[in-house]
């Protein structure tokens, strides 16, 4: 029993030595952050050195939030790329229902583009599990300005809405966007 212990505390160190960190530094200011990858990620997958956001929303603060909820848009941004690129990456603490959402991307990813490997690999050391409890007033609607949004913007006039719209995200469809 004693070397069955041993085997899987060796097993657990050797994981975490083997992974790298997707995330080098992030730096939280009132309503903006920037994610600098990890190095060895950035020098397979990514194109710029940082991944910045900011929001118009004067009200908001993001240093109030987890880290694992502020880190959410540089995920959506570079997961593609972290399956993609044979990695095994670490993030400190991730959403654990976007955890759980991994596989179905990669099986996503991998219907679209059934050649490529998807083999990358994110561990977190912790996950947490986010309550998300909006009034019933308020609605978080993501707007593209298509026919759905817009048919959902109309439907709910009475209620305080909040925007997101997100820009820059990857496309796959071109060449040179996801490289291992």
């Amino acid at each position: 029993m004693r070397q069955a212990g041993s085997l899987l505390l060796l097993f657990f160190f050797s994981l975490s030595a083997a992974t790298e960190p997707l995330i080098q530094k992030i730096e939280v200011k009132k309503n903006s952050i920037k994610v600098t990858p990890g190095q060895k990620f950035a020098a397979v997958a990514l194109q710029r050195r940082s991944h910045f956001i900011s929001y118009d929303e004067p009200k908001l603060d993001l240093r109030l939030y987890d880290p694992s909820i502020t880190i959410m848009p540089f995920f959506f941004d570079a997961i593609a790329s972290v399956l993609r690129s044979d990695l095994e990456l670490s993030v400190e603490a991730l959403d654990r229902d976007l955890f759980k959402s991994i596989e179905k991307i990669r099986a996503t990813l991998k219907r679209f583009h059934p050649k490529v490997s998807w083999n990358g690999k994110l561990v977190p050391k912790k996950l947490i599990k986010h309550r998300f409890d909006f009034p019933q007033n308020r609605l978080l609607l993501p707007f593209s300005g298509g026919i759905d949004s817009i048919y959902s913007l109309l439907t709910n006039l009475d209620k305080e809405i909040t925007f997101v719209t997100v820009r820059g995200q990857i496309d796959s469809t071109i060449p040179n966007q996801l490289h291992p």
